[in-house]
């Protein structure tokens, strides 16, 4: 496969400020106060290992994998099928010096997006879409792909409840949807591919909080 490396994302590490959610296609409430400026993702914080569950979904299908968001890729070191990790230049500078043997591709996500040749392969997005300022660049691509795509975000409802109307808590996410709202979302960009939406568990032994959408390709 080949890709071309696009510009890297640059993080700024300041608080939020409240902001009202203009667009409506994002199906969010009305008056949904969403995060702007995000804090820059973590992914060596330690804690439980995220979201094993939605990459055990993409690896059942047997077929490379694009990452999307891989961070350090740990979920996926070993995959005998092989896979290629795409995140911010500065995880893939990192994985490039410690990792030299994966193939890894620097984007930023909110903006630029490599070419990267996508038939054939499983693509996973696990649990990125809550950190991007701009959301439909990343499913408008997604949507174009011919391929199986296995998308994650947390529910915000499960996590936050009812009466949670934003910003969210965690600082590194710009905006949080309830599985009503993001079944809505996928059923408008994705239109009739066959696609289940379903909840699968944060972390192993943690709660099903996380929403998980597989989209079949044919």
């Amino acid at each position: 496969r080949q890709a071309v490396a696009g510009k890297g994302m640059q993080g700024v590490v300041r608080r939020p400020s409240a902001h009202r959610e203009e667009s409506m296609n994002l199906h969010l409430p009305s008056g949904y106060v969403s995060n702007p400026n995000p804090s820059p993702c973590n992914d060596d914080a330690g804690g439980p290992e995220w979201q094993v569950g939605v990459y055990d979904i993409a690896k059942s299908f047997g077929l490379p994998i694009v990452d999307i968001g891989c961070g350090r890729a740990r979920k996926l070191q070993g995959y005998a099928p092989g896979f290629v990790g795409v995140d911010r230049a500065e995880t893939v500078a990192w994985l490039r010096e410690h990792r030299p043997e994966g193939e890894w591709v620097a984007a930023d996500l909110d903006k630029h997006w490599p070419s990267i040749d996508t038939a054939g392969c499983t693509i996973v997005c696990s649990d990125v879409i809550e950190h991007l300022v701009n959301t439909l660049p990343l499913l408008t691509w997604l949507a174009n792909q011919q391929a199986t795509i296995v998308l994650s975000t947390p529910d915000r409802v499960k996590w936050r409840g009812p009466e949670h109307n934003g910003p969210p808590p965690n600082t590194e996410h710009v905006r949080e949807w309830s599985f009503s709202e993001f079944s809505r979302l996928v059923a408008e960009v994705f239109g009739d591919r066959e696609t289940r939406v379903m909840h699968t568990a944060s972390f192993e032994g943690g709660p099903d909080n996380t929403i998980t959408v597989v989209v079949k390709w044919q």
